[in-house]
């Protein structure tokens, strides 16, 4: 009787544990666990994506910076050289982040520095606007390394064949893709995250002169958290888009180490009233191509930035822009 009892327990719990093991399989089978979590108001347009509770208040700024979390790592940020487009390169803790994909005839250019910093996988492939210059090597990209998740504000540019066929094969599933909005939390890990600060529900509007504006306005901005360390991200945000981020938070929420500054140091961006709301210590500008066509930084630009005391640094003078950050301190320097 004692034998048959003890194998009927044996079995029981064998069974016990075969049940548990399915119900912890790791992962979510959309992969948005390997590439970041989502959580916000308003969690955006996607074909699948991981939502958790809505972020309570506003994006954190200094306060939340003096709380952070001390990083186990060093987190790496890289401005790439790619001419005229932007590039950027995260790499940090195990994760890597990649924002915008450069221009199409930078493609090769794109493909050999992200080798050379040995790149393999993408976690968050991020797109801050469909423009050439900061979408143009995302096929590239995408046949060349793995890839989590795409994240983008989720506007199509009407006048590219190529974005409109990346949005059907978006609509279609054929991508883990998740449009973002202002409020929301992407999260790569403990103490490692991006704010959304634009853009909103409801899309600045076009312009009576240019499309351009429309999804210059319309880029993502994102605020990078990673510890106390804090960085913004502009995509080609323009004047109207600054004035907008800053009467939806508060100037203290703005405060960041350093700034990407947007448009590539155009004149229709980065404002006198964006600068000295933001107060980076350091702007660090995409910038190159065609010195004819491309006209970046523009002059009066950059001497906004000088009189406010902000350092700037810029791909053309001084090659990849290299930030590294253990969460406390930092250093910013150029590969030239």
């Amino acid at each position: 009787m004692m034998k048959r009892l003890s194998k009927f327990l044996l079995v029981l719990l064998t069974l016990c544990c075969l049940c548990a093991g399915c119900g912890s399989s790791g992962g979510n089978s959309d992969g948005a666990g390997a590439a970041g979590t989502v959580a916000g108001p308003g969690t955006g347009k996607s074909q699948s994506q991981t939502t958790t509770a809505p972020i309570q208040g506003s994006t954190p700024g200094s306060a939340a910076a003096a709380e952070a979390p001390a990083m186990p790592g060093q987190l790496t940020i890289k401005l790439l050289d790619v001419g005229h487009g932007d590039c950027i390169l995260l790499q940090g803790d195990g994760k890597t982040v990649l924002i915008d994909t450069g221009d199409a005839p930078a493609n090769e250019i794109v493909l050999q520095k992200l080798r050379e910093n040995k790149v393999h996988f993408i976690d968050a492939l991020i797109i801050s606007h469909y423009h050439g210059d900061h979408s143009g090597g995302l096929l590239t990209v995408l046949r060349n390394f793995g890839v989590g998740r795409i994240y983008d504000a989720g506007v199509v540019n009407d006048y590219s064949n190529f974005v409109k066929k990346m949005f059907q094969e978006y609509a279609d599933g054929r991508w883990n893709r998740t449009v973002l909005r202002r409020g929301q939390r992407l999260t790569l890990k403990d103490g490692f995250y991006f704010s959304v600060l634009s853009p909103g529900s409801q899309l600045l509007p076009k312009g009576k002169k240019e499309y351009g504006h429309y999804l210059n306005n319309n880029s993502l901005v994102l605020k990078l958290h990673y510890g106390k360390f804090q960085m913004l991200f502009t995509g080609d945000m323009e004047a109207a888009a600054e004035y907008q981020v800053m009467g939806n938070y508060p100037a203290a929420d703005l405060h960041v180490d350093v700034l990407k500054v947007a448009h590539h140091g155009s004149r229709t961006s980065s404002t006198w009233n964006w600068l000295n709301t933001v107060k980076p210590t350091w702007g660090v500008i995409s910038c190159g191509g065609d010195p004819v066509k491309f006209k970046h930084p523009d002059p009066k630009v950059l001497s906004t930035y000088d009189y406010l005391g902000i350092k700037v640094v810029t791909t053309k003078q001084n090659g990849d822009l290299i930030i590294t950050t253990d969460g406390n301190s930092y250093n910013v320097h150029g590969s030239k």
